[in-house]
């Protein structure tokens, strides 16, 4: 099914640090089903990785909504926090 086949691809772009990539196909994974809570924290993820932390922050939050014992999405809220608050402008939307 469509939707295994791009989490297949989208992990595999995340795991060779292909943000650009793994985030492409996310959305795509999160188009076809909105609620699919591992494409969400890999969404999550991507943006993380590519400094969008406002954009990360907005997936994991969404995790929590729909899984709100989520220990990927609760970890890497604190991660964001902290990025925060040491002053890291990491955050270019």
């Amino acid at each position: 099914d469509d939707s295994s086949t791009l989490a297949q691809q989208a992990i595999t772009a995340a795991l060779s640090s292909n943000w650009e990539q793994a985030l492409k196909l996310n959305q795509e994974i999160l188009g076809l089903d909105p609620k699919n809570i591992e494409a969400l924290n890999r969404l999550g993820r991507a943006y993380f990785e590519l400094g969008n932390l406002s954009k990360s922050k907005k997936s994991f939050d969404n995790t929590l909504e729909l899984d709100p014992y989520n220990q990927i999405a609760a970890k890497f809220l604190k991660r964001i926090e902290i990025f925060r608050k040491k002053g890291n402008k990491k955050d270019h939307r």
